[in-house]
């Protein structure tokens, strides 16, 4: 996806009931009936659920944009967004970045932070692509991109972040999600990662940025300070339980959910624009359009870290 006046959104329906939602509303998206079938067809994940075909589906549609040069930002949908992140993300220089999670644990206590897909973009490079590939086999052994994606890493190359550079280690820093070498406090910090070994045959490393905690948290509350309330936050990604519900009543509680009630039910009018008609759909009280009152926010401490969908 490409952001401005160039900007370009491609929709990808997984199954019939998001290709009859997006095309009763006129909007435009990729789909085909048993497309997803066919795909991972020779994945081996009989046993694996419906969450995994998705997983493996998903994975073989962002492969074939990278191969055919399209760079394409992945957002979970209860990933909010408070305000346009592209020109902070435009002027970061990585083949990976994406906001900082805590999802594998294992590889969070080698790292300090691991890559959250929940919000993560992807450029479409030569290390990129043959990320994809280096983690293709693990995906069949854990059909779970966040977990295998990041173990080939693990695997096939050290991650060295910050050019090894170290300082003792915060009290703080496993509720901030700091890579090993992050110093104490820097909430706005952002952290580069690059492989020590080469991942291409002509000797390309794969370059990952972990974006600043304070502008794209994952870990939102009083425990961390509120950092979804701030005005510099770009993205809310916060841990909340796991089922659709409890997303959506996490979200109103701290004032970031703005879609109305039924907006389920809502239809373009005649000629509506797409964008005009998504707009629509908000009851107008944007989190950042105005200083959040302080009854939107509940003093309790945040959920214990979990990984969220």
């Amino acid at each position: 996806m490409a952001t401005g006046a160039s900007a370009h959104v491609l929709i990808v329906a997984v199954d019939t009931e998001m290709h009859e939602f997006l095309d009763a509303r006129g909007i435009t998206h990729y789909f085909r009936h048993g497309d997803a079938d066919i795909v991972t067809a020779g994945f081996n994940l009989s046993d694996s659920g419906r969450l995994a075909k998705f997983w493996a589906y998903r994975y073989a549609v962002l492969r074939a944009l990278l191969v055919s040069g399209i760079s394409v930002v992945q957002s979970d949908v209860d990933a909010l967004f408070l305000r346009d992140p592209w020109p902070r993300i435009a002027g970061l220089e990585g083949d990976v970045v994406a906001q900082r999670g805590n999802f594998p644990f294992n590889i969070a206590k080698t790292w300090g932070a691991t890559l959250c897909f929940g919000f993560i973009v992807y450029r479409a490079t030569p290390a990129t692509i043959a990320w994809f590939d280096l983690s293709f086999p693990r995906f069949l052994g854990t059909p779970d991109d966040q977990v295998s994606f990041q173990r080939a890493l693990d695997i096939c190359s050290r991650v060295v972040w910050n050019n090894g550079h170290t300082w003792p280690e915060s009290k703080d820093a496993h509720l901030l999600l700091k890579p090993r070498g992050v110093g104490k406090g820097d909430l706005n910090k952002v952290d580069y990662g690059v492989t020590e070994h080469p991942i291409t045959a002509k000797g390309t490393r794969l370059r990952l940025v972990l974006l600043s905690f304070a502008e794209f948290p994952r870990r939102c509350g009083l425990e961390v300070g509120y950092p979804e309330r701030q005005p510099g936050c770009l993205l809310a990604h916060c841990v909340a339980a796991k089922s659709g519900s409890s997303k959506v009543l996490d979200s109103r509680r701290r004032g970031l959910h703005f879609l109305k009630d039924g907006w389920e039910d809502e239809l373009p009018a005649s000629g509506e624009l797409t964008s005009a008609f998504v707009t629509r759909l908000g009851n107008g009280e944007h989190p950042m359009a105005a200083k959040p009152a302080s009854t939107h926010f509940s003093d309790r401490p945040s959920d214990p870290p979990n990984r969220a969908n």
